[in-house]
C-alpha cells in the first residue's frame, strides 16, 4: 500500500495551496491519477474529486500531514482494487468494506511488525463515518463508471471449407430499368380460315349462275 503514498512536502504544499482546482491538480499528480479539467465532466473529473473531498475531509478534522498520507493512500488501495475488476461475490460491496477495514485496523494498532498505531480510536471512528457517507453508499456508481466493461462479439466462420450463403442486396441497390411487355398476336385456326374462304367462291359460283 506503501507505494500510493504521499510524501511530506507534496502534503504539505496541499496546505499551502487553497484554490480547488489546484489541489486536484497537486493531487492527480502526486497520485499518479488522469489531470482534472476545467469543465469537470469527465472520468478523471469524478476521481479528482473523490480524491479532493477526501482531502478536504482530511483537513476539516485537523489532520498531521503522515495520517492525510496514511488514508488517502487507504483510500486509493480500497478504490483501485474496487474497480479493477467487474462485480462479482469476490469483488462485492461486502467484501470491499472488509478490505477497508483489515486495512484501517493495520494502521490503528501499534503492533511491530504487523500494524503500526497511525490512527487513533476518535480518527478511525471519524474515518469509518466518512467512508460510509461518501463512498459506500455510492459504491455502486463507482463501481459502474470505473470497471472495465466485458463486450463479447460472436463472429460466424465456414465449417469445413463451407461457404456462407451472402445475402440479397438490399432494393435501393437496384438498377433502374425500363420495362416493356409485348403481347403476341392470337393464333387463328387453318382450317376455319379455309372454310371461310371457300364459302366465299361458292357464293360467287351462285351468283354467275343467276346471271345466266
Amino acid at each position: 500500500m506503501m507505494q500510493n503514498a504521499m510524501s511530506i512536502d507534496q502534503i504539505t504544499k496541499l496546505a499551502d495551496s487553497f484554490d480547488p482546482f489546484a489541489c486536484k491538480q497537486l493531487l492527480s499528480k502526486s497520485l499518479k491519477l488522469e489531470s482534472p479539467t476545467a469543465a469537470g465532466d469527465t472520468t478523471a473529473d469524478i476521481i479528482n474529486d473523490f480524491y479532493f473531498f477526501n482531502y478536504a475531509f482530511c483537513k476539516d478534522l485537523g489532520l498531521p500531514a503522515n495520517k492525510v498520507s496514511t488514508f488517502l493512500c487507504l483510500m486509493k488501495t480500497v478504490i483501485d482494487a474496487d474497480c479493477a475488476t467487474p462485480s462479482s461475490e469476490s469483488n462485492s460491496m461486502e467484501k470491499s468494506y472488509a478490505r477497508f477495514e483489515e486495512l484501517l485496523l493495520k494502521h490503528s494498532v501499534e503492533r511491530p511488525p504487523y500494524s503500526v498505531g497511525t490512527f487513533n480510536r476518535e480518527d478511525v471512528a471519524a474515518i469509518v463515518e466518512h467512508a460510509t457517507n461518501h463512498y459506500f453508499r455510492q459504491f455502486k456508481l463507482y463501481k459502474y463508471i470505473f470497471t472495465p466493461k466485458l463486450m463479447t462479439t460472436i463472429k460466424q466462420v465456414g465449417c469445413e471449407g463451407l461457404e456462407v450463403v451472402k445475402g440479397g442486396r438490399h432494393l435501393s441497390d437496384a438498377m433502374a430499368m425500363d420495362l416493356v411487355v409485348t403481347f403476341p398476336e392470337p393464333e387463328v385456326d387453318l382450317e376455319v380460315k379455309e372454310e371461310r374462304g371457300g364459302g366465299e367462291e361458292k357464293g360467287e359460283e351462285k351468283e354467275g349462275g343467276d346471271a345466266l
